[in-house]
């Protein structure tokens, strides 16, 4: 029997990821619709995690801040 993948897109959610690193406002939209168990790649929801933790404590969501919550 063959193992079924759940329909998914890495390129979206990395899409997503990237979106926030660029635009310090597009957490606001998207902490809205999304929580870290959303994305179907754990590391990505793991790194979306950070961010919202980042966000909720109103430090800059930048590459330096990430990496060090990371």
């Amino acid at each position: 029997m063959a193992i079924k993948t759940l329909p998914h897109n890495d390129e979206v959610e990395q899409n997503v990821l990237g979106a926030i690193l660029i635009d310090k406002d597009a957490i606001i939209p998207v902490s809205e619709l999304l929580i870290p168990s959303d994305f179907y790649n754990e590391v990505n929801g793991f790194i979306y995690e950070a961010m919202l933790s980042l966000y909720e404590v109103r430090q800059p969501i930048d590459l330096l801040t990430l990496t060090a919550a990371l």
